[in-house]
């Protein structure tokens, strides 16, 4: 197999163009050389160390044609100038100064590169100093809603029927608000209660109602009153003002200064009549407008007493106190019919609990029926036993 060795030759200098180096291989069995242009990569490599053996042209040319004396397997290496000291230069090609110029500036900045310090980068453009403390910015934070309930929504389970998550309800007092057994509810033909806004009265009034605050979902609070709206459809909701609430206790995170509270108001059977204008001088009396009719109960609507107990049971989580001030608070005991369908069949009873939320029957029944005979007293003894 021959045997190949590979020698540095020069090219012709060219003038005004740069000189690369070219690669003579040649064979030492067989009198065959091949001139061969190195890749430009190699060119600076080739010919860094190619200036040091232009004296040496003869003796480089001596040792090319000696090869069959040397020892054979010094043909199988390829002796360049990074990897070993011994080359075969043919000539020692000079490099254009714009290629001296740029190797200079090259050695140059690596040694600066190198030995310089680091040194932070500072902008041209003059910035403010930075304030020691950066407080967050203030965000605009959403309104909280609440929902008033006065009657079956105290009662946490009765609440699931709507609102499928738990809320921690807060008690609370709305002065200016009348409640009454007014609302025909539909379900089953019974009679519950309504409040109705009572304008002129202030805070020392006795006109006030008790119940709960309910916390709506803060991130979709509208999904809520959506359910809501469709349990209460014959209601009208409305908002409360924030002056008229008053926290019973611990006000359990409620801010008043962020918050926006509905009430579900009775509507009314019959709206006054339109009072006309005459060019004659009228009384005051003649002048002045009916009052709005609500609904009363009646033997076919009456008041159940299974209705009532769902009520107290939610009134007792808050102690006997806010119990009592719930049927103080309501008026229309007298008005109507009051039955006890307490212990009568499912397809009797009014008030159907739903044991699908947790809604179970009272656990005190005496108690309820000593804080109701303690209050209205007349109206219990006329209640009807089914």
């Amino acid at each position: 197999m021959p045997s190949f060795r590979l020698a540095l030759a020069a090219r012709q200098r060219q003038p005004h163009a740069r000189r690369r180096p070219i690669l003579r291989l040649s064979s030492s069995s067989s009198n065959t050389t091949c001139t061969v242009l190195p890749p430009a990569f190699l060119c600076p490599l080739l010919s860094r160390r190619s200036r040091t053996a232009s004296a040496s042209t003869a003796h480089d040319s001596d040792t090319s044609n000696s090869a069959a004396s040397r020892p054979p397997h010094s043909d199988r290496h390829i002796k360049l100038q990074h990897y070993t000291h011994t080359r075969h230069v043919a000539a020692s090609p000079v490099p254009h100064p714009s290629v001296r110029r740029a190797r200079l500036l090259r050695k140059h900045m690596r040694q600066h590169t190198l030995n310089a310090p680091l040194v932070p980068y500072r902008s041209a453009v003059a910035f403010p100093p930075r304030p020691a403390s950066n407080p967050e910015p203030a965000t605009h934070q959403q309104p909280r809603h609440y929902l008033f309930g006065y009657g079956s929504l105290i009662n946490p389970q009765s609440r699931l029927r709507t609102v499928p998550t738990p809320t921690t309800a807060i008690p609370a007092t709305v002065h200016g608000l009348q409640r009454s057994w007014s609302y025909p509810c539909p379900r089953n033909n019974y009679t519950a209660v309504g409040v109705t806004r009572i304008p002129n009265a202030d805070n020392d009034s006795v006109v006030k109602c008790n119940g709960v605050l309910i916390p709506l979902a803060s991130e979709d609070p509208e999904s809520d009153l959506r359910r809501l709206d469709a349990r209460e459809s014959h209601y009208t909701r409305t908002q409360l003002p924030l002056s008229d609430i008053h926290i019973n206790g611990d006000d359990s995170g409620f801010d008043p200064a962020n918050a926006i509270v509905w009430v579900y108001e009775l509507t009314p059977i019959s709206s006054p009549p339109v009072a006309t204008t005459t060019t004659t001088a009228t009384s005051p009396s003649s002048s002045s407008s009916a009052s709005p009719a609500y609904h009363t109960p009646t033997p076919t609507i009456p008041i159940p007493q299974s209705y009532i107990d769902c009520i107290l049971t939610g009134c007792l989580q808050y102690g006997p106190a806010f119990a009592h001030d719930f049927v103080t608070h309501t008026k229309g005991w007298e008005s109507g019919t009051w039955i006890n369908d307490r212990h009568a069949d499912v397809s009797v009873r009014r008030y159907v609990r739903n044991a699908a939320v947790g809604e179970v029957d009272s656990a005190a029944p005496a108690l309820l029926d000593k804080i109701l005979q303690s209050i209205v007293p007349a109206a219990f003894c006329a209640r009807l036993e089914l």
